[in-house]
C-alpha cells in the first residue's frame, strides 16, 4: 500500500471529483455537470504538471543544497585547473595599464 500524502489526498479527490461529475452529466443531462468535471479534470492534470515540473525538482534541488551537494548541471561549470589557467592565460594577453 502506498504512503498518504496530502498531494495524494488531492489528488484523490479530484480524481473521484471529475468521474463523479461526469457520471451525474450522464445520468441529468446537464452541461454543467460536465463542465465541473472539466474543470476538476483540468485541476487534476495542472496538478500533476506543476508536481511533476516545478515542485519536484524544486524540492530535489532543495535538498541537494541543503545537504551541501553541488546543484549546477553536469558540465556547466569549469573545472577548478581550466578556471586558473584560463586565469593565468587572460592575464598573459592584458597586461596592467602603466599610469
Amino acid at each position: 500500500m502506498s504512503e498518504i500524502t496530502p498531494y495524494g489526498i488531492v489528488r484523490t479527490f479530484l480524481r473521484i471529483a471529475t468521474i463523479l461529475a461526469s457520471v451525474l452529466g450522464f445520468l441529468t443531462h446537464d452541461a454543467r455537470w460536465f463542465a465541473a468535471a472539466a474543470a476538476f479534470g483540468a485541476f487534476w492534470l495542472l496538478g500533476d504538471l506543476l508536481v511533476n515540473w516545478v515542485i519536484g525538482p524544486m524540492g530535489e534541488a532543495a535538498a541537494k543544497l541543503l545537504s551541501g551537494e553541488d546543484i549546477s548541471p553536469p558540465g556547466s561549470a569549469a573545472p577548478p585547473e581550466s578556471a586558473e589557467s584560463e586565469r593565468r592565460g587572460d592575464a598573459a594577453q592584458h597586461p596592467p595599464a602603466d599610469h
